[in-house]
């Protein structure tokens, strides 16, 4: 298993391949999930925490973390990945099922669906890891009773901020809200939590 940014995620057809480009490779927001839930382990608060990235984590601090917070990822991934390979081999099955293409037009949808195989594996990959990061980060923010959270301002924090009020809203009764706040003039991320059942 590796992360490597491959892009957006794939339309594939008989015609080619396009990419959908409002659909973008979770691999650019790992690291910063990765910060996070590293961060959330360490912080023992119920009321704000505010997160200063020093540094860039590479592939190697990225699964690190990960398997520190997520000790059965490996066995999880196997499964999914398995799941997700099973998926696209079916696909290409149910092109000779397609009446409405000719012969050579399924030969080339199936050339397309494997030559993209790799490709989409990679970005499953990434997702996985990345869905992963979130779940763990919000398991801690339940956890810790957490209500707001400050963070580095950019695409990639909004991103994952973002995920985590998705994903809050999905197990919990908490709300959240993402907001851009300024502190001197300076842009920085910030995450209301509202509703957790403190004690």
């Amino acid at each position: 298993m590796k992360l490597e940014y491959v892009g957006h995620k794939p339309m594939i057809s008989y015609r080619g391949v396009d990419f959908s480009v409002g659909k973008e490779d979770k691999y650019s927001y790992i690291e910063p999930a990765a910060q996070m839930i590293n961060f959330l382990g360490e912080v023992d608060t119920k009321k704000s925490t505010v997160l200063n990235v020093n540094k860039v984590l590479d592939e190697s601090e990225v699964f690190s973390i990960l398997y520190k917070y997520r000790p059965d990822f490996d066995k999880f991934y196997k499964s999914k990945i398995s799941q997700y390979t099973k998926k696209m081999d079916d696909e290409i099955l149910e092109v000779d099922k397609q009446e409405r293409l000719s012969e050579v037009e399924k030969d080339v949808l199936k050339n397309n669906l494997n030559f993209m195989k790799e490709y989409r594996l990679q970005r499953a990959t990434n997702k996985l890891v990345y869905e992963e990061l979130i779940n763990g980060c919000v398991e801690l923010i339940l956890k810790r009773y957490i209500k707001e959270i400050d963070m580095p301002f950019s695409i990639s924090f909004v991103h994952v901020a973002e995920s985590f009020k998705t994903s809050l809203a999905l197990v919990s009764k908490a709300d959240a809200e993402v907001e851009v706040m300024l502190d001197n003039g300076q842009p920085y991320t910030r995450l209301n939590i509202k509703g957790l059942d403190l004690k």
